[in-house]
């Protein structure tokens, strides 16, 4: 049986965490659609920040369609034969309809606080762009098109994680999540 889990969920929420616990201890392949972004900005020589990837993910959305990243993570799948991979941050509805026809796919919606998200991005620093973020950007940032429809995303949802508590009691919520799936 083939497992393919949809992670979405708003930024900072917890999606990376939980995909790098299930390529740890479930050995799965992970797929990001901002890989792709980081792939373009990088080869740009431009510093990796939110805002860069909102805007080459909204330039190649204007160009090719909302689609176009789905397009591509979705072949990647098709062709990959391990039995569990992670799809890292399905933000549109089109991303969505295109990866929920694929054989064994598993929507997750991964929420957190805006302020537990606000304090991870003090700590986290990924992007070049994040250490000095204030509160109100970051509320702004919320309202991006990369980030509006991920709530109504969630009510689509075949499982919701709540990650509010410790890495201990969220990972146990996945590892519930990936039992109930096998089930």
């Amino acid at each position: 049986m083939s497992i393919i889990l949809g992670l979405t969920g708003e930024k900072l929420s917890g999606k990376g965490t939980a995909a790098e616990y299930l390529v740890a201890k479930y050995k799965v392949k992970h797929y990001r659609f901002s890989a792709i972004l980081d792939d373009i900005i990088k080869r740009l020589y431009l510093p990796i920040t939110r805002e860069s990837q909102i805007d080459i993910a909204l330039a190649l959305r204007n160009k090719f369609g909302n689609e176009i990243l789905a397009h591509v993570l979705k072949k990647d799948i098709e062709n990959d034969q391990n039995e569990l991979c992670i799809i890292d941050g399905i933000r549109y509805w089109e991303e969505y309809h295109i990866l929920k026809i694929l054989k064994g796919f598993v929507l997750v919606y991964i929420s957190s606080p805006l302020e537990t998200r606000f304090n991870r991005t003090q700590h986290r620093a990924e992007k070049a762009d994040e250490k000095n973020i204030s509160l109100e950007n970051f509320k702004r940032q919320e309202l991006a098109p990369t980030e509006i429809i991920i709530k109504e995303l969630a009510k689509q949802a075949d499982y919701q994680i709540d990650n509010n508590g410790s890495l201990e009691e969220y990972q146990q919520k996945i590892d519930d999540v990936i039992k109930a799936i096998k089930k």
